[in-house]
C-alpha cells in the first residue's frame, strides 16, 4: 500500500495570529478618567480636613494667647488698685485724688478711657500710677504709667495731679520708634479700655463715665473699680489699617458695644475680658 505523498510548502511562513481583545489587567481610559475623579475629590476632602484641623489649632493659640495677655494685664490692674491710698477723715485738707480722662491730656491716650490714682510704695512713699491705650507705630498698646512723688513737694503731688500726671511723660513712654523702645508696656493688641467707678453697693457713681477727679476720701471714694478691656489676637491686629479704623468706634458706652461694632474682619479675632477689684484701704493723714 502506498503512502500518501508528503506535502512541501515554500515561501515566508504565514504569521501566528493576533488575539485582538483588551487584556483583562489594563485599564481602560474612561476607568483611569473615573479613578482621577474619584482621587481628586477624596484629596480635596482630605485637605479640607487638615485645613480646618489647623484652623481649629491656630485659633485656639490665639485664644489662648489673649488669655495669657489679659491674664498679666488684670494681675498688674489687681495689684495696683489694692494699693491704692485713700485720705483719713472727710475733712481732711490734702486729700488724694484720682483723675478719670483728665483733660490735660491729649485726646490720643483717652481711648476709651485712661485712669491715674495715688498708690502706696513698699519704701513707704507715694506714687502716681496709671492706666491708658496709645496707637503707636501701626499697633496698639496699653501702657502702664508710673512716677514717684518727691518727697519734697509731695503736698502738691497729692492733691494737684497735674503736678505729676503730665504730657511730657507719657510721651517719653512711647516716642520710641522701635517697638523694643517702648516703655510701660502692659499688653499689645488692646483696642479698647473701659473704667467703671462703683460705689459699695457696686452701683456706678454719679459722673463716672466721663472726665472726672475724685478726692479719696473714706466718706466719698469710689469703692469698686470695674475694668473692661477689648483684645485682638495677633492675627486680627494686623489687619487693622489704621487708627481711625479702630478710634472711631471707641466712643462706645461698654466693650461689648464696640465688639458688636467691629467690621467682620476683626470681630472673630476679638476677645472681651473682664474685672472688678476693690480700691485699696490703705490710709495716709
Amino acid at each position: 500500500m502506498a503512502l500518501p505523498s508528503q506535502t512541501r510548502w515554500s515561501g515566508t511562513p504565514a504569521s501566528p495570529i493576533r488575539d485582538l481583545r483588551p487584556s483583562p489587567s489594563a485599564f481602560t481610559l474612561i476607568e483611569v478618567l473615573v479613578g482621577l475623579a474619584v482621587l481628586s475629590v477624596l484629596l480635596t476632602i482630605l485637605l479640607m480636613i487638615v485645613s480646618g484641623t489647623s484652623k481649629v489649632v491656630q485659633d485656639g493659640q490665639a485664644a489662648a494667647s489673649s488669655r495669657q495677655r489679659a491674664r498679666i494685664a488684670l494681675e498688674q490692674m489687681t495689684s495696683d488698685w489694692d494699693r491704692a491710698v485713700f485720705s483719713r477723715g472727710g475733712a481732711v485738707q490734702k486729700p488724694l485724688r484720682m483723675v478719670r480722662n483728665p483733660d490735660w491730656l491729649s485726646p490720643d491716650v483717652l481711648n476709651r478711657d485712661a485712669i491715674f490714682w495715688v498708690v502706696s510704695e513698699p519704701s513707704g512713699g507715694l506714687a502716681g500710677i496709671g492706666y491708658f491705650l496709645k496707637w503707636v507705630n501701626g499697633r496698639y498698646y496699653l501702657f502702664r504709667y508710673q512716677v514717684e512723688f518727691d518727697s519734697a513737694a509731695i503736698d502738691a503731688q497729692r492733691t494737684d495731679p497735674a503736678s505729676w500726671l503730665t504730657q511730657d511723660r507719657l510721651n517719653a513712654l512711647y516716642s520710641a520708634t522701635t517697638v523694643t523702645g517702648l516703655q510701660g508696656v502692659l499688653a499689645e493688641d488692646v483696642i479698647g479700655l473701659w473704667v467703671h467707678l462703683l460705689d459699695k453697693n457696686a452701683v456706678p457713681m454719679v459722673g463716672s463715665e466721663g472726665g472726672a477727679m475724685y478726692d479719696l476720701r473714706d466718706d466719698e471714694a469710689p469703692e469698686l473699680v470695674e475694668i473692661e478691656l477689648v483684645l485682638l489676637d495677633q492675627a486680627t491686629a494686623q489687619r487693622i489699617t489704621s487708627e481711625s479704623e479702630i478710634r472711631s468706634l471707641q466712643g462706645a458706652s461698654n466693650a461689648e458695644a464696640m465688639v458688636t461694632s467691629l467690621p467682620d474682619k476683626l470681630k472673630g479675632g476679638s476677645r472681651i475680658v473682664r474685672m472688678r477689684a476693690w480700691i485699696g484701704n490703705k490710709w495716709t493723714d
